[in-house]
Formats: structure tokens, sequence, C-alpha cells
């Protein structure tokens, strides 16, 4: 190859080169900026014309804009929408006087205006104001059972100032952890030594069992353990109830007796009756109480007299009402009394004479076999009878409102919750009724023994089984959330567990329930305790 001896043409020399590239790209930023001007121009001049339409042209501008985007630009079309999202976006609780947004935001539940606190700065703010709080609180019962439970266990600084908010948001919290959130193991006692009858929890949340071992235990909850057993009945404990600071329990030795819960002892012996006496309610100082000798007799227990007789029933009182103002009895004889409680407590008595009276104010007829069950809310009473049906009274006018079919066998408890009616039968089943229409809402399917009681909670139904199982429900969706309490999946032994679960009760952070358990040749009753405080005292 031969030797190049005069010097490269300027277009050869790799300087050269990088200075045309360069120039090229300016020429074409500066092309891209005269087609960018143009295309705002475009846009300016296309914007100015949209103001310059009437609304109408306006609309309809839009409409074929948003429509071509739709063919062409999907993903343009979404970004639009969230654009307009945000600019159609108002804080109104921020911007509303302080007096209007607070009436927006008492229109929330309990839930919804603990996670309205959390939008921002200014609706916490809003969201936290006192008045919101303790209206909305009783309003949706929040506290009835639970007030002084949270009160107890918040620690001694939070407990000065301790607010209605606090409160419920402690509750919401305690209601999140019972449907989904882990629970702590539970604890689990002995007992009596014979079946649990009934089941009461105190209103400084003790509670007090009985037996069929002729004693009743008052128990402490924290920790679980037995503080004081009364005995004194020479038969069976077969029902109890309980007020601030006393006891009355009802046996087959035909007497109820009066206890402290303080102390334990024996206040009154009460004898009138002349069977077992089989169910009682105690409202302040009086208690009502049904026997199999098919009589109800109404004591003033601190005084130890029994003030009236009722009459009229031919056969075993199997189930009471009362709540001061109606006396409402079932009965093996199928029906259902109602009595006017201050006539009754009104009528003039002479000592030493127990006046009796058969003149109740309805007597409703409509079950074909045995009343087991009543629920009442102050007007309208629901009766459970082993026919099968539920039927719903007006106490009121004696009217009978509607008939529940659906259940196949004995419906041996209920609740009533509002408009709500929760049944639980030996089918094995929990049913949801509406009480205004009478029309079935859910049946809860899922047990494998017959269901022994039922509660209605902050949208949930807890039921406990023969199978050995507190079941809980979305009262709402009829939807089965979890096993609360599996006695067969806690049992030590190999032997089958006589799978019961008799009874229980509960609060906001407790849940209380009695069972018995097969161990060899016996039944042995325990006593359990699911505590969501557990391990944080």
């Amino acid at each position: 190859m031969e030797e190049r001896l005069y010097p490269p043409s300027p277009g050869d020399s790799p300087l050269a080169e990088v200075e045309e590239e360069e120039m090229d790209v300016q020429r074409q930023k500066s092309a891209r900026a005269d087609t960018s001007r143009d295309e705002m121009s475009q846009l300016q001049r296309w914007i100015q014309t949209f103001t310059e339409w009437d609304p109408q042209h306006q609309n309809r501008g839009l409409r074929e804009l948003l429509q071509g985007l739709r063919r062409t630009q999907p993903a343009g079309l979404a970004q639009v929408r969230e654009e307009l999202d945000q600019i159609t976006k108002r804080d109104f609780i921020s911007e509303l006087p302080e007096e209007v947004a607070l009436i927006v935001l008492a229109k929330l539940d309990i839930g919804n205006l603990i996670v309205a606190g959390r939008v921002s700065r200014i609706w916490a703010m809003r969201c936290k104001i006192k008045s919101l709080w303790r209206p909305k609180c009783i309003r949706e019962g929040t506290f009835m059972m639970g007030l002084e439970p949270f009160r107890e266990t918040m620690n001694a600084a939070l407990q000065k100032e301790l607010s209605w908010r606090q409160l419920a948001m402690y509750k919401y919290g305690a209601r999140r952890q019972w449907i989904g959130g882990l629970l702590p193991p539970p604890t689990v006692v002995l007992a009596h030594t014979d079946v649990i009858t009934c089941l009461e929890m105190t209103s400084d949340h003790r509670v007090v069992t009985g037996s069929n071992d002729q004693t009743l235990i008052i128990w402490s909850l924290n920790p679980l353990k037995a503080e004081i057993t009364l005995a004194g009945h020479s038969g069976g404990v077969w029902c109890c109830a309980t007020n601030e600071d006393i006891v009355v329990s009802g046996a087959t030795d035909h007497h109820l007796r009066v206890w402290s819960l303080a102390t334990g002892s024996c206040l009154q012996t009460l004898m009138h009756h002349t069977s077992t006496v089989r169910c009682l309610q105690l409202v302040g100082d009086v208690a009502v109480s049904g026997s199999r000798d098919a009589t109800i007799c109404v004591w003033d227990v601190r005084a130890g007299i029994c003030l009236a007789q009722l009459g009229g029933h031919s056969g075993s009182i199997r189930c009471l009402i009362f709540d001061g103002q109606r006396i409402i009895s079932g009965s093996y004889d199928d029906t259902v009394k109602v009595w006017d409680a201050t006539r009754v407590l009104q009528a003039p008595r002479e000592p030493g004479n127990v006046p009796t009276s058969t003149d109740c104010i309805h007597t409703l007829r409509g079950h074909k076999n045995r009343i087991y069950s009543l629920a009442y809310d102050g007007e309208i009473v629901a009766s459970g009878s082993s026919d099968g049906i539920i039927i719903l009274w007006n106490t009121v006018t004696g009217q009978r409102l509607h008939t529940l079919s659906g259940h196949q066998l004995c419906t041996g408890h209920m609740q009533l919750h509002g408009d709500i009616l929760v049944s639980g039968n030996l089918d094995k089943t929990v049913r949801v009724w509406n009480v205004r229409t009478g029309t079935l809402i859910h049946t809860l399917v899922g047990h494998g023994g017959y269901v022994s009681h039922v509660s209605v909670a902050d949208g949930t139904v807890a039921s406990c089984s023969e199978d050995g199982t507190v079941k809980l429900w979305d009262l709402h969706t009829g939807q089965f959330i979890r096993d609360l309490i599996n006695i067969g999946a806690m049992s030590s032994t190999a032997s089958r567990p006589l799978p019961i679960v008799w009874r229980a009760c509960h609060d906001d952070l407790r849940l209380v329930c009695v069972f018995g358990e097969q161990e060899h040749d016996r039944i042995v009753t325990k006593l359990l305790s699911l505590d969501l405080l557990q391990g944080r005292r």
C-alpha cells in the first residue's frame, strides 16, 4: 500500500465528523422545538376555541374527544379518569364548618369513625372531638357489658384520662381480635361434681355457676379460680340470677336461697313452691320464680317474703321473663301467659298471707307442644317449643304476629337483638329471623350436635353446642367465621369427650363457658375462660 504524502481533506478529519454530528443534533432539537411550539400554539388555539363554545358544544366536544381516546388510547383514557378524580375530589370534612362536619361524622358507625380519623391531620382532629363519642357509644350499646373491664385493665396513667373514644378504640380492637386475630390459649379448671345447670356473669365481672351437685360457686376471672362455694340446698340447683350484691338460686328441694356475693353467706331461704324451682329472674330486690308445681311466685328477696303467687298454668313453668313491668311465663301446658307485674306488686296483701291470682293480661295459645324458651324486647315476645315452630306475639294486644317455621325439633334458646331473632335448636342449626317481617334471613349450619345456647353481639352470633364447640358467625352474611372453642381439639385424654358445652356468657373481653367431658366412666365438669387481655395485666 502506498503511503499518503498529502494532508487529508477537511471532511476526512475525525474532529470534523464530530462537529457535523453535533450540528445535526442541534438541527433536530431546533426542529422539535419548532414542532412543539407549533403544537402548543395549536393546542392554545383549540383551548381558546373550546372556551368560546357554549356549554352544549363543550359537552359534545368532550364526549367526542373521550370516545376517540377510548378507541385509540385506552391507557390515556385511564389517565384522564385519574386526573378527573383528583380535580373533582373535595376534602369536605376540612372545608365544612366544624359543627356541620360533626353532623356528617356522627352518621358513621364506630369502626368507620375510627378509620376516618386516619385520613389526615384535620380529619383526626375533628374525629377526636368528645361530643361525637359518648352518645354514639351509648346508642350502639358499645359498653353495656364492657365498660368496667376496659377501665380496670388499662394502665394507671391511661385510666386518669380514659375517654369514650379510647374505650371505643379498645372495643373495636377487641372485636377485630375475636373475628380474625390470634386468640390467647383458654384457661380451664375443674368445676362441680355433677352437671352444671346455670351460669351467670355478675356486675363486677365475676361468674356464678350452679350445679346438680347442690352447690353454687362464685369464680374470679383474673385469674380464673373458685372464690366461694355456696352450700345449703338439699337438692340440685337448677337456676340462679344475680344483681349488684346478691345471688338468688332455685333448686329441686323446692326452695330459693339468697346469698351474699361478698361473703357467700345465706341471707334468706324462700319457701312457698311445692316442687322443683325451674327458672327465675331478678330485677332489683324482686325475684320471680317458676316451678314444676305450675305456679309463679313473686318475692321480696331482702325481706324474704313471698309477695304473690300466680296461677293458671296446668303444667310445669319452664321459662320466664321479668323486666319489672311484665312477667311472661312459658309452660309445659303449651301456653304463654303475660302478667302485669306492676299490678301484682301493688296488690294489697295481709301479713302472713300470700295473695294468689290467675288474672293474667293474656294467655297466648298457638303451640302444639311444650314451651321451652322465650325472648322479649319490651313489646314482642318470641316463644320456642318442642313442636318445631317459633311464634312472635305482641304482648300489649296479645296478637299473634308471625309463625316462624323451619326448625325441625325443639328450640331451646333464643335471643332478640333489635329486629333480629336468633334461635338455637336440637336440629343442630342456628337460624336468624327478621322479627318485623317474620322471614328467615340465614340458616347457620355447621354444628355436629344440638345447639344449647346462642348469643348476639357486635354483628356476630356465638353458638354453643353438644359437639363441644363454640362457633362464631357473621350475623349479617350468615358466614361461619371461626371456632372460638373446640373442646375435642383441646382434650388431653384419648377417650371421646362428652361433647357438650352447656352454657356460655361473655363481655367485650372474655368468653366463659361450662362443659362436660367424659373421662373413663364419669362425667367431669369444667369451667373455661378465654380472656383477650391474658398476659397484658
